[in-house]
């Protein structure tokens, strides 16, 4: 609720009695610690109900309640023809009437007062804010908006081009439009939008949940025009188009600031553009909000809590290594201990940690920043990613000289970091000593519960998932309830880990340079339980389907 207004809100509650100052204290403190929402904090606790919250900032506020209206509530259809999608989204606002004295809405965040300025010149009519749940709010724009707006502005564009392509590139009708896709990728939940030029179509993707999926393609000419557009707006260099080029669009959708990163990649038929979309408010940096099974999280804590050594996150792009180890950060990031990072790019800001961005002109790489960073004390060093071998060495240094190193690899599983390290030219007996645990991981797309069923696997899905009846224990899986909800059963992410914990057994393997299959061997022996067994876990909680276990693993 309220996202990014915590202090705001802490102030309210208890400048108007909601809360004691002993309250307000120790739910800020849980809030940082656990990285959540103030509100969430107060509201999980059952120290306010969330009526009396919304009243309370309500009064500070001078903003009516949304049940006070009295006026009569707008009809979907009115809603659209009186406030389009772009504001809406944009400043996170739903219409909830109007009259002679204006226009009434309920905002997604009442604390930003631009709203009124910005709205009332739209309007050209006085605006009267209402507070209402923000949550709610959030899902009626969603639903009184639906997504064929891509389609509007698509049409507009095809109009357009026809009459004056020359004009395209700088047009209102293509800022337009790609505002609207950015948008309603954001409101659908996105990682990421594809932007893939081919020889006889433009074809363009975003990917939700971990799966692409496709909007009405484009012709090639229209393509090389919003390719242009979003260079521009990234700050790119858009006559340049023979070498990859990254650039950053932070951009308003639903009432906050969304980070977006771009990427460039020269194709043979142009410009394939990647935008990474960053929303802080959609990720829970909370090691306990991850899924990670109780027995794992207990070795990973005990592990994260070591005063050196190296803690590696593995798995292939999108598996979710980041998140994870900015929540492990979270964990650790306490007045005592000195933090420092060095990523490419910072993806998540995080207060009271010194965070370093890579910057390949001015030859500031990994390994340049690991070598002063050993210089500025730190108790805790995060690396991006380990790409190369000079990265690795220092890093297995920083661990030996006293510093706690994590970053990430990609490798399909846990002990495949370890012969990575060594092919990287890593001598066996230096990582034998600085490696304490590598941690494996795959993101599967989560059943919503409304629209699976259970049923018994058949001996055919046992032998794909190499465990025996048996294994089971007469459990029962959960798959889609039929083969049109295939894509549309899924609704969210869940996690599969393995954690390897080095101990001296492991670590005379390595030094004895064990292949990867040996060291997997020896990891089960002592306990692992694989990605594909800890795919059995969510099977039988009923958390992912079998395709999706077979997939990722």
């Amino acid at each position: 609720m309220f996202k990014g207004r915590d202090s705001e809100i802490a102030e309210i509650l208890e400048s108007s009695g909601c809360l004691t100052a002993e309250q307000t204290h120790s739910f800020t403190q849980q809030a940082f610690e656990q990285s959540r929402d103030f509100c969430e904090c107060v509201l999980s606790s059952h120290a306010i109900e969330k009526t009396d919250l919304l009243s309370a900032l309500a009064s500070s506020l001078e903003y009516p309640l949304m049940e006070e209206f009295e006026g009569v509530r707008l009809t979907e259809q009115q809603i659209r023809e009186c406030l389009p999608r772009k504001p809406a989204v944009t400043y996170g606002v739903l219409m909830l009437g109007e009259d002679e004295k204006g226009q009434h809405l309920v905002a997604v965040d009442p604390f930003d007062h631009q709203i009124e300025m910005d709205l009332g010149y739209y309007f050209q009519k006085p605006v009267m804010l209402y507070v209402g749940d923000p949550e709610w709010v959030e899902r009626e724009i969603a639903r009184c908006y639906p997504s064929d707006e891509i389609g509007d502005a698509i049409e507009k564009l095809d109009a357009f081009t026809s009459r004056n392509i020359e004009a395209l590139e700088h047009s209102a009708t293509l800022i337009d439009y790609v505002d609207t896709l950015m948008q309603k990728s954001i409101q659908d939940g996105a990682s990421d939008i594809h932007f893939e030029p081919f020889e006889h179509c433009f074809r363009i993707r975003y990917r939700v949940d971990g799966n692409l999926q496709e909007i009405p393609s484009q012709t090639n000419h229209l393509g090389a025009a919003i390719i242009s557009r979003i260079k521009v707006m990234a700050k790119l260099n858009i006559t340049e188009t023979r070498i990859p080029q990254d650039g950053r669009i932070q951009i308003q959708a639903m009432g906050r600031i969304v980070d977006v990163r771009v990427s460039t990649l020269p194709t043979q038929f142009g410009e394939s553009v990647v935008l990474r979309i960053l929303d802080k408010s959609r990720v829970n940096l909370d090691l306990d909000m991850l899924g990670i099974p109780d027995d794992l999280l207990a070795s990973l804590r005990s592990t994260i809590h070591a005063p050196n050594g190296i803690f590696l996150a593995t798995g292939p792009t999108g598996s979710g290594k980041t998140t994870t180890l900015y929540s492990v950060l979270r964990e650790l990031n306490q007045p005592g201990s000195k933090l420092l990072t060095v990523e490419d790019p910072v993806e998540y800001d995080i207060d009271g940690i010194v965070q370093i961005q890579t910057h390949a002109l001015i030859g500031l790489d990994f390994a340049k920043a690991l070598r002063a960073f050993l210089r500025h004390d730190p108790d805790k060093i995060l690396i991006g990613e380990i790409r190369d071998a000079e990265t690795a060495r220092i890093a297995v240094q920083a661990s030996l000289t006293g510093h706690m190193v994590f970053s990430s690899l990609h490798t399909n599983d846990a002990s495949g970091a370890i012969t990575r390290f060594v092919d990287m030219g890593v001598e066996p007996y230096l990582v034998a000593a600085s490696l304490v645990a590598v941690l494996a991981q795959r993101l599967l797309r989560r059943l919503d519960p409304t629209k699976c069923e259970r049923y018994v696997p058949d001996d055919f899905e046992l032998e794909l998932l190499g465990v025996s009846r048996e294994e089971i224990a007469g459990g029962e899986f959960s798959r889609p309830i039929c083969s049109d909800l295939r894509q549309s059963a899924y609704r969210g992410r869940v996690g599969l880990y393995e954690l390897i914990t080095v101990d001296d057994v492991f670590r005379e393997a390595i030094s004895e340079r064990k292949s990867h299959s040996e060291l997997s061997r020896l990891a089960t022996a002592n306990g692992m339980r694989s990605l594909r067994k800890d795919g059995l876990r969510s099977l039988l909680a009923g958390f992912t389907s079998v395709d999706e276990v077979i997939r990722y693993t």
